[in-house]
């Protein structure tokens, strides 16, 4: 499910200047918190220095929460002033969070009478940028409101009818999950919540659209006429084409009663139960299975005047991959062609 228009997202920008001045011998560390906006989407992080160090091999660094950001800052050294520039992408670190708290952490001390402006002092500012959705989702299940738990992977009650700004505010989804889990009425209502004046003038403008994709969930095809074997089998070889996600597993009889699978790691054959699709897929075989097969083998299982069947189990993943069965040979006679 999908907004049909596109969720308004605004950029905020948090400007905070620190200035540092009068460095002693020992480095220091400026530590200061803040308060993230509701709805983040993305956030990052410019860091100004400016100054003059003592020596060309001191620097300053930056972390937030703890965690380093981008590499060491340097300034000028040995009487010189310059000033260079950190930007640093901060959506993994601020994920989920509502505080962070940034640090400057300089390695020793500046040049008496050199810094900024010819001053005895470094100065170090630094600028947040948010991208902030204003949009907000929520379900109405019968007279409950609902939204994602992620950690439940449910949908799960906020709150009750009527809807309140605070339910958006608090709970709103920015996304909706691609499943029902949790709605428990037949018809729940899907609520946004958005400061976009095109959508609160012209609200029939916008819909909720469901969007089917297709995929195939795993099926098994028993073949209704076997082959009569003229002799005892001595290879066989399958064709089929298979691609993306898509899988396409095999199984053998001479009665459709019991199936077998070969074991290729330990060369033995398996027993079956190819209504468990659990058990197909895990013993199944593939084509290239086939080729590890000897006479041997086939002589445990079938003789000649017995019926070879087939089994397959078909899988495909999304609705562009290719799973198709093209046919059989068994001792090299001709295939027969055969495409579900």
């Amino acid at each position: 499910m999908i907004i049909s228009k596109e969720v308004e997202v605004i950029a905020k920008i948090i400007n905070e200047v620190l200035e540092m001045r009068n460095f002693t011998t020992e480095g220091i560390t400026v530590t200061e918190a803040y308060t993230l906006p509701s709805g983040v989407r993305s956030a990052s992080v410019e860091i100004w220095a400016a100054g003059d160090f003592s020596s060309s091999s001191e620097y300053i660094i930056a972390k937030v929460d703890g965690v380093q950001i981008g590499g060491q800052l340097s300034t000028g050294s040995d009487g010189s002033t310059m000033m260079n520039v950190l930007t640093y992408d901060l959506t993994s670190l601020v994920e989920g969070k509502q505080t962070i708290e940034l640090s400057i952490t300089t390695s020793s001390s500046m040049n008496p009478g050199v810094g900024v402006g010819g001053s005895t002092s470094c100065w170090v500012d630094w600028r947040f940028t948010f991208e902030v959705s204003t949009a907000k989702l929520l379900i109405e299940d019968g007279t409950e409101i609902k939204a994602w738990n992620a950690i439940n992977s449910s949908y799960e009650k906020v709150g009750d009818l009527p809807l309140t700004e605070d339910m958006f505010t608090n709970f709103g989804m920015e996304e909706l999950p691609v499943s029902f889990e949790g709605i428990l009425s037949n018809a729940p209502k899907l609520h946004l919540y958005t400061a976009d004046a095109n959508v609160t003038v012209s609200p029939e403008l916008y819909k909720v659209e469901l969007i089917e994709k297709k995929r195939s969930l795993p099926k098994v095809v028993i073949e209704n006429m076997g082959r009569t074997l003229q002799q005892t089998i001595g290879d066989i070889i399958v064709d089929d084409l298979v691609s993306g996600t898509g899988d396409l597993q095999y199984a053998l009889s001479k009665d459709k009663v019991t199936w077998y699978a070969f074991d290729a790691l330990n060369t033995i054959w398996q027993v079956v139960d190819v209504t468990n699709d659990m058990d197909f897929a895990n013993k199944g075989m593939r084509k290239a299975d086939f080729s590890i097969i000897k006479d041997i083998h086939y002589g445990e299982i079938f003789a000649a005047g017995d019926t070879l069947y087939l089994t397959f189990r078909f899988y495909k993943g999304t609705e562009g991959d290719e799973c198709k069965f093209l046919g059989v040979r068994v001792n090299y006679t001709s295939p027969i062609q055969m495409i579900i």
